[in-house]
């Protein structure tokens, strides 16, 4: 992450802007990525890997699911998903 936010600092400062965007990723002019743009983004790689097409949601309970499945805590992976309980 810190390497993205430097690589983030050099953009913002080829743009001519004073500070670095807020948001991790954001698109060539700085600005956030629309969720819809991500969604199509990602089934766009989806298709052309010959994957079927899932959407981010699903990979949020993937992940969620590979962790519980490899040993993770449930208490930590509800805490990574930013839940109030488990």
């Amino acid at each position: 992450m810190r390497e993205h936010r430097e690589a983030m600092a050099v953009e913002a400062e080829k743009r001519g802007e004073p500070t670095v965007p807020e948001y991790v990723f954001v698109d060539e002019l700085g600005d956030p990525y629309h969720p819809a743009q991500l969604t199509r983004d990602l089934h766009s790689l989806q298709h052309r890997a010959g994957l079927a097409e899932i959407t981010l949601h699903d990979l949020r309970h993937t992940a969620a699911t590979i962790a519980l499945l490899a040993g993770v805590h449930p208490k930590v992976v509800s805490e990574r998903h930013g839940h109030a309980s488990t």
